[in-house]
């Protein structure tokens, strides 16, 4: 329980994902975040995609016992290294094969532009802040492990 605890340090959870093509999208709460609400407005300000100033990453924990994998997206300014945490608990397996299959991008859109992610296109997501990600080898080596993959 201390190691899942330690995971999560630092992390909200994301309000919900979806796929588009080769972009994971992950709606996250910006409300009591001024400093997140400024930087998504700068990168659709810029309309640069992806950002040439953030990048994007993936761990996941893998609970054996409970057959269950959980994910933290970690988004990173790259002027200082500093970072922003999402966990996602329980990601469908196309959004995990997105994750792991390959170069992929992470759109991270505010709660209140989010609307109805039952039908998602890259026009739906106006308002993101988009990022690259390589492929994640630990979400392919911890679903291998749960044998998912």
């Amino acid at each position: 329980m201390v190691e899942i605890d330690k995971f999560l340090e630092g992390a909200n959870p994301v309000l919900g994902m979806a796929l588009a093509g080769t972009t994971v999208i992950l709606v996250v709460d910006d409300a009591d975040d001024d400093g997140l609400v400024a930087e998504i407005a700068k990168e659709v300000e810029t309309d640069i995609v992806p950002s040439q100033r953030f990048t994007g990453g993936w761990s996941s924990q893998a609970k054996l016992m409970q057959k269950s994998l959980l994910l933290k997206f970690h988004l990173v300014r790259l002027e200082d290294e500093s970072e922003r945490k999402w966990t996602v608990p329980q990601a469908p397996a196309n959004i995990l094969d997105a994750i792991s299959g390959g170069a992929h991008y992470v759109a991270l859109l505010p709660r209140e532009l989010a609307g109805d992610l039952t039908e998602v296109s890259p026009a739906s997501i106006g308002g993101a802040m988009i990022v690259q990600c390589e492929a994640s080898k630990g979400v392919k080596k911890a679903r291998t492990a749960l044998g998912e993959a």
